[in-house]
Formats: structure tokens, sequence, C-alpha cells
């Protein structure tokens, strides 16, 4: 199994659990809050939609400008996973940069759909990139500065786990007693 295929799984993985935990809250509480100065679950849904959007273009675009023009961004720290690059870029409650900030809110069906749809814009990226270039090429995060094309796939499975352990830890998902 290649490398590209492995972390294509890892997002896949992250976004089944993040959909299975959303498909279980029930319709009310959708549009809730999850806590004071919080988002609702919708929010976190769109807000995770936007993010992945944005990222999976700016990979695109980082592959399309060294193919096309030779142009490319490098990364300072291509050795390092996703978390030790958050942790170290990242503050307690970093904002959302605002391309990612939720705008549209409910239906959450639609977002639910959206982010269903985003897994065919993962493996049409992964079809398009070569294992070379996961590490040899990067793309601008708004927040962490250059992302490799393997930070960027680790960086959506990062962002889906990170709020669905945010939504959880709400108490989503859990059976009510």
């Amino acid at each position: 199994m290649t490398s590209t295929l492995r972390l294509v799984e890892e997002v896949e993985r992250a976004r089944t659990e993040l959909l299975r935990l959303l498909a279980s809250v029930a319709p009310g509480q959708m549009e809730t809050p999850i806590g004071e100065g919080r988002w609702s679950p919708t929010q976190y849904l769109e807000h995770l939609v936007r993010a992945e959007e944005a990222t999976l273009w700016r990979m695109f675009k980082a592959v399309d400008d060294w193919r096309r023009r030779g142009e490319v961004l490098t990364s300072p720290t291509p050795e390092a996973g996703i978390e030790e690059v958050v942790e170290r870029t990242w503050g307690e409650r970093v904002e959302a940069p605002p391309l990612a900030v939720p705008q549209l809110g409910e239906p959450g069906s639609y977002w639910m759909v959206r982010m269903e749809r985003n897994a065919s814009l993962v493996r049409a990226f992964a079809d398009l990139v070569s294992e070379e270039e996961l590490d040899a090429l990067s793309y601008p995060h708004p927040i962490s500065g250059p992302f490799t094309m393997r930070q960027g796939f680790q960086f959506v499975r990062f962002h889906m786990d990170r709020h669905r352990g945010h939504l959880e830890e709400a108490g989503l998902g859990k059976p009510v007693s």
C-alpha cells in the first residue's frame, strides 16, 4: 500500500467517525451551541467542510503551480507530523481563518452531504499527486505556514478528529440515560 493510500484511509476513517457521531445527534441539538462561546454541531460541520475544501484547493494549486510554472514552496519542517506542527504554531484557542468561519449555518443535512462529497476531492487529489511530491511540495496554511502535501492530508484528518473530540467532550453522541 502506498503512503498516499494510507493517508487517504486515515482521512476517511476520521470522516466516517465524525459523520457517525453527527448522525447520532438529535436534530434539535444540531443548532444548539455546545457551550458558552462555542459553535453548534452544524457550525462545526460547516467549519470543517470549509477548511477541508480550502486545504484541498491550496494543495491542488501547489501541484499545478509546480507542474505548470516550476514554482515551488517548501516546508521548513517536512519531516514533522501534523500534531507537532500544530502544537508549535497554534495557541490554546486559535481563531479560525475567515474562509473557514461558519457563515450559513443550518441545515445540518446540507453540511453532512458536503462533508461526504469531499471524500471524492481527497481521492482525486491522491490520484493527482505523486509519492515524490508528498514531501517535496508545500502549500501555505493561513496559521501554521507551509505544509507539505503529506502534512495537508494529515491536517484534514487531525482537524476532523480535533473537532469530533470537542463535540464528544460536550456529550454529543452519548446515549442519554
